[in-house]
């Protein structure tokens, strides 16, 4: 026999074992359902379908059918309901622990690197850590022509990278931080001022919740100056005294306060007003308490901009120097004694 005609004889025997293996699988599978199919209940047994055995013609199997159904029942309903119950509560209890551990790991390991990498530092205090801001995620859907409110979280990282939220839902616009005792001010997005206690620990207070600007900290850190609108028009200039925790209105004026700073010495205070209708700077001494005009004066809103006039300070830029006071108009710099 040629090699050939024998390996053609070996691959024809190996289909005709296949084939009857898959005929046996096939007819073992559809065994059961053609059964089934043929029965008028599921739920009788296999014998009551034989051929030539009916169950009217035998009235103990009537009799005896329904008590197997009646007791096959209950044992099937206590055996697999309470054990779905089981599991079902044991996977959510499960998936809920896992999602909380991997919140707790994404704020360990990614909130601090990413607060840095996208946020703004504000302050770096006295042990190392660190006050970011970090614009606020918002999910809203708002109307055509409104946007999104303005201001960021305020965050405190630590030199470890452990975090903590001091003013939960809170949106930060303004920060100052005292050079000395590191108080720290915030100006919220709904003009509400926080005070923080010294190096910024303690509790957080809010020391005024109408309409706050420019909060600035004296040279020693023991006062803290801001403007507070109290209508459309009238401001008034407020000091309050870290130590006592009192304050008291040092200037009301009408058109608006704004860039208050303080001399080095902290016994006087600049400042720029619209009193008179045109942009100027005053001067209040705070043991006297009377604001006085050092620019500007007898000049009225509307009559025009003579050769003296001298223009506010560009971005609320004022140093002191010495008995000076030297402020950036934008285009010049400016000196007065």
């Amino acid at each position: 026999m040629s090699q050939p005609l024998r390996w053609l004889m070996i691959t024809v025997l190996s289909i005709a074992i296949a084939t009857y293996f898959l005929w046996q699988t096939w007819q073992a599978q559809t065994l059961p359902t053609n059964v089934h199919k043929t029965s008028p209940t599921h739920s009788q047994p296999l014998r009551s379908i034989q051929p030539h055995r009916s169950t009217s013609s035998n009235p103990s199997l009537l009799a005896s059918a329904p008590q197997k159904q009646e007791q096959t029942a209950p044992q099937k309903q206590e055996q697999t309901v309470p054990q779905k119950r089981i599991r079902i509560k044991r996977a959510t209890a499960s998936s809920r622990k896992w999602r909380r551990r991997q919140q707790l790991k994404h704020k360990r390991k990614m909130s601090a690197r990413m607060l840095k990498r996208e946020g703004k530092i504000r302050a770096t205090l006295q042990d190392g850590s660190q006050l970011i801001t970090m614009k606020a995620q918002h999910n809203l859907h708002l109307p055509e022509g409104h946007e999104l409110p303005k201001g960021g979280e305020l965050w405190r990282v630590s030199a470890n990278g452990a975090l903590k939220q001091p003013l939960a839902g809170v949106l930060v616009t303004e920060l100052r931080q005292s050079p000395n005792t590191g108080h720290v001010a915030v100006v919220s997005t709904g003009r509400k001022l926080y005070l923080s206690g010294k190096h910024a620990g303690g509790e957080w207070k809010m020391i005024s919740r109408k309409a706050n600007f420019y909060p600035v900290f004296d040279p020693k850190g023991e006062q803290l100056l801001y403007v507070k609108q109290t209508n459309r028009e009238n401001y008034q200039l407020w000091l309050r005294d870290l130590r006592t925790g009192q304050s008291k209105v040092l200037a009301m004026h009408s058109g608006g306060i704004a860039s208050p700073y303080f001399h080095p010495s902290g016994k006087a205070i600049v400042f720029v007003s619209s009193q008179t209708g045109v942009a100027s700077l005053w001067k209040i001494i705070i043991a006297e308490g009377r604001a006085k005009q050092l620019t500007n004066i007898g000049l009225k809103g509307g009559s025009g901009l003579p050769s003296h006039f001298v223009p506010p300070p560009h971005e609320g830029k004022i140093l002191w120097a010495g008995k000076w006071i030297v402020f950036d108009a934008g285009d010049a710099l400016w000196r007065l004694q």
